[in-house]
Parts: structure tokens; C-alpha cells; sequence
């Protein structure tokens, strides 16, 4: 089965990104990460992914029988193969929907976030209303908390990190994390269990190509290991805290045409924010993606010791336990 992995190639890199006004002129890249649709778009660097991008995109089939993608490129090709859906999450956890974004949807839709999740959309005041159109929005909150908290491990190169040192007693912090594989200290992967049914994984390797590859691969390895799956008092796990706050707007999508039941309709605007924190405790994630379309012209356009350390070249990937692709997956390079 499928794990979510946090993509920690490098896409554990969400450390320590200061928080940023959202603003519609951002650049694409905040922070040195890049903002990813889909898990199967190429890896450059420093990346995150998660899935809300792709629920909102979804939820244009939801909404029309008859969808036509008529100004084709690279990213739509990837979001149009729909390979992570809304049955892949728990619902307490989301919301993915679409409306006719005069006023009055709008407000209802941002009392609907906050009676769910206890917190307002970060970027449902970017629309403007519009009756000529439609807006095809998701959210995604997830609170976990390990069932243990791992040792803080203090600061070293500007970078603060958790986990355990070698001759850890501490058995309960230990039996949450277990061994995927293990060939070297740079050919790793582990996974991290909480107490909310999420799963954490980390998989250190020197290359990446896409999120979804590098999932399919870690999976590959473990399914060959014949090593030790648990952790030792000879183990060494060292994994850094990690803040991010990020906006994408998507270029390459703004400005598509689409024939939605016969009716030709321009992409306007598509938007999406990741913030995301881990501490030794656990942590958060909140993305939230819309997609604006209106009726217009188109826009211009046991005695072994093993050293798990995260802290360059990994990638992390999150997801549900038992279900079947990640939600989230970040890399980080150094």
C-alpha cells in the first residue's frame, strides 16, 4: 500500500520561512521552494507539493458533465490524469467545492471554513465576486501530534532539529518511528506514526526526479529489506523543526481555456497557499487552492548503528493511514 510521504528528499525543507503578506503581483518561488500541483511535475531543488491544487481542479468534473481542456501545456496535462482525489482524505479534514461567486456564495463559503475548522480562508477574500463565472475551491487542515515528543536536539548551522541521540532508554519515543529500509546514512527511509492515524515518511537520497517516482521507489526498496525494522539504542535520528508560509500563483494555468458544457470559459486566476510546521511534538498543515473561470476572452498569457539524519537531500511525504497516495511532500536539498 501506498504511504503519504512528507517527500523529505528535500521536501522537508520547511524550515523557518518567515510568514509573508499574500498578495496577487507574488512571485512563484518564496523562500528558495517551489510551490508543486501535482506529484508527478518535475523536482528542481528545494520543493513542496500538496494536494488542494489538484481537489480544485477536480472539482471542475465534479461540476460539468462535459470538460474540454482547449489551451493544453505541461501542467494541465499532469492535473487532468487526476491522480490524487478527494476519497483519498478523511472529510473532517477538507473541503472541496465549486460556486457562482456572487456575494452572497462567497460569504457563505467563508462561514462554511470557519465553522469547520475554527480558523478563516486565507485567500477566499482574493476573489472577487463575479456572476459570469465559477470558482472551484479546496482546503485542507491536518493537526498531528506524535504519541511521544522527541528530544529537542538544539540549533546547529542556523537550523534547530529533534529526534534522539545514541543510548536513548526512552522506548516509547522509539517504538513510534520504524525502519523502511536501511543500505547507508544516505540511502534511508523511516516512517514517523502519530496519534491521528497520520503517517510521517522520510527517505534520504541523493537524486529525485517527481514526488510521485520517488514515493513509488522508497516503496520499492522497503519491500526488499531484510534488515532491522524497528529502532535500537544504537540508533541516531536527528530530523530539523520546519516552518513555511508560501503563495503560488500559477502562470501557466491563467489564461487556459476550457469548454465546460459547450460553454467556452477562461482561467482567470488560480492561486495556493502551504503553510506548514513540525516541531519534536508534532504539527500543521493548512493549504488552501482556487480556481477562477469566467465566460471572457482569453488573458494574454542490533549491534549496527545507523545514523537517520535529515538534513539535506530527503524528501517527506504525509498521508492518511491506509489510503493509498500522499496529500503533502516536500524536499529538501540542503
Amino acid at each position: 500500500m501506498r504511504k503519504l510521504i512528507v517527500t523529505m528528499i528535500a521536501t522537508l525543507v520547511f524550515v523557518g520561512c518567515k510568514n509573508v503578506e499574500v498578495k496577487e503581483n507574488h512571485v512563484d518561488k518564496m523562500q528558495g521552494y517551489e510551490v508543486l500541483a501535482t506529484m508527478n511535475q518535475k523536482v528542481e531543488g528545494n520543493s513542496m507539493y500538496c494536494s488542494t491544487m489538484q481537489l480544485a481542479w477536480n472539482e471542475i468534473g465534479e461540476r460539468f458533465d462535459k470538460v474540454e481542456v482547449l489551451t493544453k501545456n505541461d501542467l494541465t496535462n499532469n492535473l487532468e490524469k487526476k491522480e490524487f482525489t478527494k476519497d483519498m482524505l478523511s472529510e473532517d479534514d477538507y473541503i472541496a467545492t465549486s460556486i457562482i461567486p456572487v456575494r452572497e456564495s462567497l460569504e457563505k463559503l467563508k462561514n462554511d471554513v470557519k465553522n469547520k475548522f475554527k480558523e478563516p480562508s486565507d485567500i477566499l477574500d482574493m476573489i472577487e465576486p463575479s456572476a459570469d463565472g465559477y470558482l472551484f475551491y479546496s482546503i485542507l487542515l491536518k493537526n498531528f501530534e506524535y504519541k511521544y515528543a522527541f528530544k529537542d536536539l538544539g540549533e546547529k548551522e542556523g537550523k534547530r532539529y529533534f529526534g534522539f541521540y545514541r543510548h536513548s532508554d526512552d522506548e516509547d519515543v522509539l517504538d513510534q518511528v520504524d525502519v523502511l529500509f536501511y543500505n547507508n546514512k544516505d540511502d534511508f527511509a523511516l516512517r514517523i506514526n502519530t496519534k491521528d492515524n497520520e503517517e510521517l515518511y522520510f527517505y534520504k537520497s541523493d537524486d529525485i526526479q517527481d514526488f510521485s517516482s520517488e514515493y513509488d521507489e522508497m516503496i520499492e526498496k522497503s519491500k526488499t529489506y531484510k534488515g532491522m525494522y524497528h529502532m535500537t539504542e544504537n540508533d541516531y535520528m536527528k530530523i530539523p523543526y520546519m516552518k513555511f508560509d508560501e503563495f503560488k500563483a500559477y502562470e501557466k494555468l491563467k489564461g487556459v481555456e476550457l469548454r465546460l458544457d459547450e460553454m467556452d470559459y477562461v482561467v482567470t486566476k488560480a492561486i495556493q497557499t502551504i503553510k506548514f510546521e513540525l516541531t519534536n511534538k508534532g504539527g500543521k498543515l493548512k493549504s488552501e487552492a482556487a480556481i477562477m473561470v469566467e465566460k471572457c476572452a482569453p488573458v494574454e498569457l542490533d549491534d549496527l548503528e545507523r545514523d537517520f539524519i535529515c538534513d539535506k537531500q530527503f524528501t517527506m511525504f504525509i498521508k492518511e493511514e491506509n489510503k493509498e497516495r500522499p496529500y503533502f511532500a516536500l524536499r529538501m536539498e540542503k
